[in-house]
C-alpha cells in the first residue's frame, strides 16, 4: 500500500499545510503497517507537533513508531452538583449563589490554585507506583509509594448548563465542576520512558506497561480529588468517596458524570492494533456523551449520544454509531498562533482578554488577545461522518467563574 493510501484525509476541516502533511509522512514512514486518521480539529501547535489524528500501528512494530507525546491522557472530568433543595427551582440554588457573588468565588478559586501551585508534596511521579515486593500487594488495594500534590490543571472551574429531561419533558438547570488537563511531570516522565525503551521494545509491551496504567488511573484521582476540594471550599453538594489508593488513607474524591480525553492510548486486541488518539477520544469505550472543549469564555459543548432509557446514569447517551476502524472523536477545538494562523475569519472567534476577566483567572504568559476555530456547518458535517447524530443534541456547558492557564 501507498505511504498516501495510509492517509485518511476524509474527515479533515481544512486541507493539510506542508508542515502537517510532513509531520504525517514522517509517522507513515515508520512502518510500513501505520495508518493515520486526520480529525477536523487537526494543526501544528506551538512546539511544532501535529495535534488532532487517530494513530493505528500493529502490536508487534517496535515502539519507536509510536506518537508519544507529552500530554497523555490530557482530560476533560466533568462533576454534577446536586441540588439539595425543591427540584423544581428554576434555576439552581448554588448556581445563583455563585453568580451573584463571583468576585468572591472568583478568589476562592484563585485562593485555591496558589495553594495547589505551593504545596509542600512533590507532584505525581512513577515513583509512586506501588511496589509490587511489597506483602501488601495480596490485597484488594494498592497505595501509592508515597504522597503526592494534585497538579493545576489547563483549566478548571465552576459552569451552569440548561439541559433537557431524559424525556425531554421539561428544562433542568444544572451545575458542575469541569476540570481540564494532564499530570504534567509523570507525562513528561512517560515520554523519557518511551525514548529510553522505544527501540528494545514493541507497541505492546508499551501500551500495557505498567506506567501507562498507572498514568491513566493517576490523572482520574488527581482531577478527582481537585473536585472534591473546590465542592467543600464553594460549599457544593456531591458524594464523595475515599481514595484508597492514597497512601494516607485521608484523601477523599467525587466521580465524574462524565469525561472524554483528548489524549488516550489503547489496545485493540481484535485488530492487533496498538493505537493513539491525540485531541480526541475513542467512541469505542465511550458512553456518556463527549466534552469538547471550546475556548475558556465559551466552556465546553456536550455532544451527546441515542438516549438511553435502561441506565439512567447515562444522562448524556449511549455509544455514537462510529466507524469500525476508527473510532474517535474530537475534544478540543484551535488555538491559532504563529505556526499555524488563522485562514478564515468567518469560522474564527478573536478574544480580546481585558473582556473576559470579570470571571476568569488567567495563568501563564499574559496574552492581549485570543483567536481560536469555532466549528461551523462544514465542522458539524464532520462530526456527523465521526458518529455524531445532530437530533440527540449537544449541551452547552457556560462558565461561572474559570482558571485557564493561557500558556496551553
Amino acid at each position: 500500500m501507498d505511504v498516501s493510501d495510509r492517509l485518511d484525509l476524509s474527515t479533515a476541516h481544512t486541507p493539510l499545510n506542508k508542515e502537517e502533511r510532513d509531520a504525517c509522512m514522517n509517522v507513515l514512514n515508520s512502518s510500513q503497517h501505520v495508518t493515520l486518521k486526520i480529525l477536523p480539529n487537526h494543526h501544528i501547535d506551538v512546539d511544532g507537533e501535529l495535534r488532532g489524528y487517530m494513530f493505528l500501528g500493529h502490536l508487534d512494530d517496535m515502539a519507536n513508531v509510536l506518537p508519544v507525546n507529552k500530554r497523555m491522557f490530557d482530560m476533560i472530568s466533568l462533576y454534577e452538583c446536586s441540588n439539595l433543595e425543591d427540584a423544581d427551582h428554576i434555576f439552581h440554588p448554588d448556581a445563583l449563589r455563585i453568580i451573584n457573588n463571583v468576585s468572591e468565588y472568583k478568589k476562592i478559586l484563585g485562593e485555591y490554585i496558589l495553594e495547589m501551585k505551593n504545596a509542600s508534596a512533590p507532584p505525581a511521579n512513577f515513583d509512586c507506583i506501588h511496589d509490587d515486593q511489597d506483602p501488601s500487594r495480596l490485597s484488594q488495594n494498592h497505595p501509592d509509594q508515597r504522597v503526592w500534590s494534585e497538579s493545576v490543571p489547563t483549566r478548571v472551574g465552576i459552569y451552569h448548563a440548561f439541559s433537557r429531561s431524559n424525556t425531554k419533558d421539561r428544562r433542568e438547570h444544572k451545575l458542575f465542576i469541569v476540570i481540564s488537563g494532564c499530570l504534567n511531570h509523570a507525562c513528561e516522565a512517560l515520554q523519557n520512558f518511551w525514548h529510553d525503551c522505544r527501540s528494545q521494545f514493541k507497541c505492546k509491551d508499551v501500551l500495557e506497561s505498567e506506567e501507562i496504567q498507572w498514568l491513566r488511573s493517576a490523572t482520574h484521582r488527581n482531577h478527582n480529588r481537585i473536585a472534591s476540594a473546590i465542592a467543600e471550599r464553594c460549599k457544593l453538594s456531591v458524594k464523595r468517596v475515599i481514595d484508597v489508593e492514597d497512601p494516607t488513607g485521608s484523601q477523599r474524591m467525587v466521580l465524574p458524570t462524565t469525561f472524554s480525553y483528548k489524549t488516550d492510548c489503547s489496545i485493540n486486541l481484535r485488530q492487533q492494533k496498538a493505537r493513539i488518539v491525540d485531541g480526541g477520544c475513542f467512541l469505542d469505550t465511550d458512553s456518556n456523551g463527549v466534552l469538547f472543549e471550546m475556548y475558556a469564555s465559551e466552556g465546553y459543548w456536550l455532544f451527546q449520544g441515542p438516549r438511553d432509557l435502561s441506565d439512567i446514569k447515562n444522562t448524556f447517551g449511549t455509544q455514537f454509531n462510529h466507524g469500525k476502524l476508527y473510532p474517535c472523536f474530537p475534544t478540543n477545538t484551535v488555538r491559532f498562533h504563529a505556526r499555524f494562523p488563522m485562514r478564515d475569519a468567518r469560522t474564527s472567534v478573536r478574544i480580546p482578554t481585558h473582556k473576559v476577566t470579570h470571571n476568569m483567572i488567567m495563568g501563564g504568559s499574559p496574552v492581549s488577545h485570543t483567536e481560536y476555530s469555532f466549528p461551523d456547518e462544514a465542522y458539524f458535517k464532520q462530526l456527523e461522518a465521526l458518529g455524531f447524530n445532530r437530533n440527540d443534541g449537544f449541551m452547552s456547558v457556560m462558565p461561572i467563574v474559570v482558571y485557564t492557564n493561557m500558556d496551553t
